[in-house]
């Protein structure tokens, strides 16, 4: 019997690499496999949804399951940070620590995105800051971080505002028309009024290990519900070859160490004793339940649900135990 023809969504991330590359391939399924960066992946899923399987914005799943969103949840988390420790404040604002953002203006692409989720949770939770206390600035195309053409709207007291068009979060900053915003990549230039509101990022980043017990992830895979109705062997199949990925990846990281990185494999051993030996990407429900009721709490709090869904609506039946 020919092996099921599926197609893929994907975006370029090293846990997932393997099996994008065909390293691995799942039992009985022939992939067609389509990567591109996150943004474009949530913009033409969430718009178009036309992949039978497809990374996907866990925020959005938890916020658009019980209101009709048909997919299937696997619990493969390929893409984590600390979204909170991105954070960068202009120092004529008068911000010095995380406490002072009270009443500031802070920058983000999308307020729906899962990593304005993790920000304003962190915020509130452990510095006092609720999301109320923040003037958010975002982008005009708010309305496609949103699944299938609807609308958001800010819970009641977030005031919410949409810079100019073509206007960007880290020009807006350096010119301090904003206070603080998350700025990726290499951060600011040197000689800039733009400084790290944790400029230990890695004593905070253990910090919130250890009061949390996870780090943050942002994306998923999601099965078509149609597609998995009609084929449910797929979903273990699917993610036990992503779990194979995963231990590839793994297994192989110390012969991907940059060579200039000098001190790459003791860096490594110390990032794992930070996060307490632990496994820093866990899959599977169990070492990922902090992080899933968590989330779920935190959507809730900031008006995305006003039901938390339980771990079976969002996730295949064959990987519950896992």
């Amino acid at each position: 019997m020919a092996d099921l023809q599926l197609s893929l969504l994907a975006t370029p991330r090293e846990l997932i690499q393997p099996l994008i590359d065909g390293r691995v391939k799942p039992e009985g399924i022939d992939l067609a496999i389509t990567s591109t960066d996150p943004n474009m992946a949530f913009w033409r899923e969430g718009q178009f949804e036309e992949f039978d399987v497809s990374v996907a914005s866990i925020s959005t799943v938890i916020a658009e399951i019980r209101k009709g969103l048909d997919v299937v949840g696997l619990p493969v988390f390929p893409t984590r940070r600390f979204q909170h420790t991105e954070l960068h404040y202009h120092t004529d604002s008068g911000i010095e620590t995380p406490a002072d953002l009270d009443g500031k203006r802070m920058g983000l692409n999308h307020y729906t995105m899962t990593t304005g989720i993790f920000i304003r949770g962190t915020l509130q939770h452990d510095f006092g800051v609720p999301p109320e206390r923040i003037e958010w600035h975002v982008l005009p195309d708010e309305g496609t971080n949103v699944r299938r053409g609807g609308t958001f709207v800010p819970p009641a007291g977030v005031v919410l505002k949409v810079v100019a068009e073509g206007k960007r979060m880290n020009a807006m900053l350096e010119a301090g028309e904003i206070d603080v915003a998350p700025l990726g990549g290499s951060g600011p230039k040197d000689g800039s009024k733009v400084k790290p509101l944790f400029p230990d990022r890695i004593a905070e980043c253990g910090r919130f290990f250890r009061e949390h017990g996870f780090m943050p992830a942002t994306n998923i895979y999601t099965i078509r519900g149609e597609v998995y109705r009609k084929h449910p062997w797929i979903a273990l199949n699917l993610y036990q070859a992503m779990v194979e990925a995963k231990r590839i990846v793994d297994d192989s990281m110390a012969e991907r160490i940059p060579g200039g990185l000098l001190f790459g494999a003791e860096y490594a051993a110390q990032t794992r004793e930070l996060l307490g030996g632990q496994d820093p990407f866990p899959y599977g429900i169990e070492a990922n339940r902090k992080f899933i009721d968590t989330l779920s709490q935190w959507e809730l709090e900031q008006g995305f649900i006003t039901e938390i869904p339980g771990v079976d609506e969002i996730f295949a039946p064959a990987t519950l135990s896992s």
